[in-house]
């Protein structure tokens, strides 16, 4: 009894000091092929990034940065909470300086998360070459002349605005910081809903998944959910935003592949 006791303490203290320690401070990219007939032929092969929840207060980024140059993408989204709450200047700085080495060759689109809106954020926009996108949408063009949608929501959403377009049949990316707002939009048919928020519970444990359910994120908490013609991915996120603790969950960027068959 007395053995089996001092197993256990010695057991929890490992899975304390790894997700303490050691997971927290690991990343890996979750690639993702995407098909879709309405996707089309000039975006075969077109490659998405999407990050989200990175929560910087002042790490080093390097091997983000060169994880995301080497993947060669054709865009960058951001899915809210870029930083945390109590940054300082110099960190301030240092992101700005990361977020301009990171390359794309049709640009980076983010919306905001709830720690987003403040003055700091805006002076990431105002030095970087971020676009925001906040309750609007753009046609995003490759070489032919069908586009592909990207909307952006914002944390105050404003459904009318942001879908305030001729119906048309083109694909269409959704940008969501929270994925419970998809219910909200569900009836404007989006074929590619990408979200963050939920860290996918940040804990998780095998055979019971999340343990904690963010603001946001109650009912859309995992990697991957299909609804009707939709696909939503929610990504674990980078960061996190009180406790730095990660338990078989690895932060991670995802990274999607457009087909059209």
């Amino acid at each position: 009894m007395k053995k089996a006791f001092i197993f256990l303490i010695i057991f929890i203290s490992l899975v304390y000091l790894y997700g303490k320690y050691i997971e927290p401070y690991s990343f890996k990219v979750r690639e993702y092929a995407i098909t879709n007939e309405k996707i089309p032929e000039s975006f075969d092969g077109y490659k998405i990034i999407h990050f989200t929840d990175l929560y910087y207060n002042g790490d080093k980024l390097d091997k983000i940065v060169n994880q995301i140059n080497e993947l060669n993408t054709d865009l960058i989204v951001f899915t809210g909470n870029l930083l945390s709450s109590d940054i300082d200047k110099d960190s301030l700085d240092k992101l700005v300086s990361y977020l301009n080495q990171i390359d794309s060759k049709y640009g980076i689109y983010a919306v905001k998360g709830s720690n987003d809106n403040n003055e700091n954020f805006d002076y990431i926009l105002e030095n970087t070459n971020i676009n925001l996108l906040e309750n609007n949408y753009i046609y995003l063009y490759n070489e032919e002349i069908t586009p592909i949608m990207l909307i952006g929501l914002d944390n105050n959403i404003d459904i009318e605005k942001a879908f305030n377009y001729e119906d048309n049949e083109y694909y269409k990316i959704v940008l969501s910081h929270k994925p419970d707002n998809f219910d909200l939009i569900s009836n404007y048919y989006p074929d590619l809903f990408l979200s963050g928020t939920s860290l996918n519970g940040q804990v998780r444990l095998p055979l019971i998944g999340a343990l904690y359910k963010f603001d946001g994120a109650k009912k859309y908490y995992d990697s991957i959910y299909l609804v009707e013609n939709s696909t939503i991915y929610i990504s674990n996120g980078l960061g996190n935003p009180k406790y730095n603790f990660r338990l078989f969950n690895t932060p991670s960027i995802n990274f999607y592949r457009l087909y059209n068959k």
